[in-house]
Order: C-alpha cells, then sequence, then structure tokens
C-alpha cells in the first residue's frame, strides 16, 4: 500500500488537509491510553462524543467525530488510526475483521487493506505515516506538507 511519512506535532495537523475528502468515514483506533480522555471535560462534551460512539465498546466511532473531538485524543507513539467505508453496519464487520490481525503489519496487505480507507499511524511524537488507496488523498498531504513516499511492500512493514 502507499503512503507518505511526515512529521507533525498533532493527529488534527495530519487530518486537517484530508478533513474535506474523508468526513464520511468511519473509525477504529488502536492507542496506549485512549483513545479520548473527557475527565476534565464538562458532561455536556462528553455526552456528545458518546453519540459518535457505535455500540457500547466504543471501538467504531461514526463520521465526525475528527476534526470536533481531536482534541480529546489520547495521542501517543504507535497510534493507529483507521478510517473505513460505511454505512455503520458494514464498517463495523471490517472493523472487527481488522481487530483480529496484526496490527499494523496485517492492516496493510491484502486482503485487510481493502477494508481500510485511510490508515494515520504515530510512529513516534511528532512523525507519521499515512496509507491509502486515494492517490488524491496522498497527494493532498504532500501538498500540505513536506513528505517522503512510503510504500508497505518494502521496508519495515514488509514481511
Amino acid at each position: 500500500m502507499n503512503g507518505v511519512r511526515l512529521k507533525s506535532e498533532s493527529f488534527l495537523q495530519v487530518f486537517a488537509p484530508l478533513a474535506s475528502e474523508v468526513g464520511h468515514l468511519f473509525w477504529t483506533m488502536e492507542l496506549q491510553g485512549g483513545p479520548f480522555v473527557t475527565a476534565r471535560q464538562p458532561e455536556a462534551v462528553a455526552a456528545a462524543l458518546k453519540r459518535f460512539a457505535v455500540g457500547s465498546d466504543a471501538t467504531v466511532w461514526r463520521p465526525g467525530v475528527f476534526p470536533e473531538f481531536a482534541h480529546l485524543l489520547v495521542s501517543d507513539e504507535w497510534g493507529y488510526f483507521v478510517g473505513l467505508a460505511g454505512p455503520e453496519e458494514e464498517a463495523c464487520r471490517s472493523a472487527a475483521s481488522l481487530r483480529r490481525l496484526t496490527w499494523p503489519a496485517d492492516l496493510l496487505v491484502e486482503p485487510a487493506a481493502k477494508l481500510l480507507e485511510l490508515l494515520l499511524i504515530e510512529l513516534e511524537p511528532g512523525e507519521w505515516e499515512v496509507y491509502s488507496n486515494h492517490q488524491r488523498w496522498l497527494d493532498l498531504l504532500r501538498s500540505h506538507r513536506q513528505t517522503t513516499d512510503v510504500d508497505s511492500r518494502h521496508g519495515e512493514w514488509a514481511d
């Protein structure tokens, strides 16, 4: 799968150039400490966030959760953000299939790569890789940031 590597301080900075293109996506995430922290937020914020959670286990999030709640992310190194196509039932099935795999290596090869629309990986604070089969989305990132092209078939993700 093709992607780009870039330096950026936050998820929101990586996401912002893509926001208008990926607003329809559902999201599943794998983060060491989150995905969201609402402890010091007003109850109304926590309630609003809950409306984006699909089901009680909140492993899938509805379109619109980003960028609205990006500031509440508990982002850390080796954090994975997976954008999935809808409708909701299909996104949930895709997320369940992906959760049975080894992240990230298995996400970047067929057949799993066909399930995801967008994959953002925070390798370490300030360093990201973004993968997609949508060349336009990668081009948008290239036009907003200095990037290096990466290919999951080569390098550290390759078997």
